[in-house]
């Protein structure tokens, strides 16, 4: 497991957009520096938090629909 965590992280430092990886209870498992930077506008970063800490779960779930 920490490979695939060292390789998913690594894949993500050359993606120039913020990422953020989420599994499918909607918590954050991985998040790249970007994406801390914008999350940390909202609330503390942290793994295993739920999305709907930082984002509206109105506006995640019509995303999810999308």
């Amino acid at each position: 497991m920490i490979l695939l965590g060292t390789l998913l992280s690594a894949l993500l430092t050359e993606i120039p957009v913020a990422m953020i990886l989420v599994n499918r209870r909607g918590q954050i498992v991985l998040y790249d520096g970007q994406a801390a930077e914008v999350l940390s506008q909202l609330h503390v970063p942290r793994l295993n938090a739920p999305l709907t800490d930082f984002f509206q779960a109105a506006g995640l779930d019509a995303a999810v629909r999308r």
